[in-house]
């Protein structure tokens, strides 16, 4: 049996009809069908096509359990224990608050902590499929390496203060 390229495929060469081959991003876009057969080394070979949803629905999912955490925790927080918001760490140093006093004390940790998984899920998920936009729109392998860079970094300092 014939061996796949690990590597990322820039399209994929599929024969829907015999003699009518077509490209496309299949394992991006497009409808999954398990009788597709893909062209390799001039091998015919069963091809498996993942479909993924686009980096903006899954920034949409991480706005939406963000905007979810922070609320839970802020009614959480005002519920009780709203002596922390006339008196803490950020107020003395600042004379206001922050976002996340909401979310620092108490009830509203224990739930912000269980979210917070499900939110750099989706913020991981997010930077695969800019990563794999990438590699497969991109024009120049320098501009390539350079969002690259940019969106490790992006992720290193992003997790760093989660």
């Amino acid at each position: 049996s014939p061996q796949l390229p690990m590597s990322i495929p820039q399209s994929v060469r599929t024969i829907s009809r015999p003699g009518c081959a077509q490209d496309h991003v299949s394992w991006i876009e497009g409808e999954p069908s398990a009788d597709r057969v893909s062209v390799a080394d001039g091998d015919v070979v069963q091809s498996l096509v993942l479909v993924l949803p686009s980096k903006m629905f899954w920034i949409k999912i991480w706005d939406i359990v963000f905007l979810l955490t922070f609320s839970i925790g802020w009614i959480t927080t005002l519920s009780r224990h709203p002596h922390v918001l006339e008196d803490n760490p950020i107020l003395r140093a600042f004379h206001h608050n922050n976002i996340c006093i909401g979310v620092d004390h108490g009830p509203a940790r224990i739930t912000a902590n269980v979210l917070w998984p499900i939110m750099v899920f989706a913020y991981s998920m997010y930077l695969f499929m800019a990563y794999c936009e990438m590699q497969l729109f991109g024009m120049s392998e320098r501009v390539k390496r350079w969002q690259i860079t940019i969106i490790c970094c992006g992720a290193l300092l992003s997790f760093c203060f989660g």
